[in-house]
């Protein structure tokens, strides 16, 4: 996985209608997000969407994608009702709200060229050790940092087991019905940086 990815979004649309938008970061300029489901699940929310590749090419750059749905508010929650974007696919961590935090993209570059230099460097058994614990220091780091990202702006990442944990809990949620936009975004990049960005976390 990944990840993305998503930002949570609730936009007033028509009268009657609630806008929902569903943005991440994608690894290369050949994905998009789509959403394929709504649900209600107690007083909560929760879109369902995946980050999924389009053609076989495609540049090697972090890419914004997103995707905008529509419901009667007479469907939802009366009241207050959280919403909880569930994500997967190759959504890049820590990037839901649209742009990568800066700290998480330069640590993602460090754990990256580390790993590219362990792969030709010959080293110690000592210094193997003592390379491996920084590594391993590093991604823990990456991985709390993306966390904290992600759940600010209540976005969960699924892995394979994640989602079949999700085809549970959602066969026993109330799905409401939505119409899309057409507002799939075109791909575009991240912040002002144009050039190819490595994606956290990945060689």
């Amino acid at each position: 996985m990944a990840l993305l990815v998503a930002a949570i979004t609730m936009s007033p649309a028509a009268e009657g209608e609630q806008e929902f938008k569903a943005s991440a970061t994608a690894p290369a300029t050949n994905y998009k997000i789509r959403i394929s489901g709504v649900y209600q699940v107690k007083k909560e929310i929760w879109v369902i969407s995946k980050v999924e590749q389009v053609g076989d090419f495609g540049g090697q750059a972090l890419t914004l994608v997103s995707d905008t749905v529509k419901v009667k508010t007479s469907d939802l929650p009366s009241g207050e009702f959280k919403v909880i974007h569930k994500v997967s696919g190759r959504a890049v961590k820590g990037g839901g709200a649209g742009v990568i935090n800066p700290e998480i993209q330069e640590l993602g570059k460090r754990i990256a060229k580390m790993k590219r230099f362990a792969a030709i460097a010959r080293f110690t058994p000592d210094r193997y050790r003592e390379f491996q614990a920084k590594l391993s220091a590093l991604e823990k780091q990456l991985e709390k940092l993306t966390a904290t990202e992600d759940g600010k702006n209540n976005v969960e990442y699924l892995s394979g087991d994640g989602e079949k944990q999700l085809e549970k809990a959602l066969a026993e949620a109330r799905k409401i019905p939505f119409k899309r936009t057409g507002k799939q975004s075109v791909p575009t990049r991240p912040g002002k940086n144009r050039n190819p960005l490595t994606v956290p976390g990945k060689p």
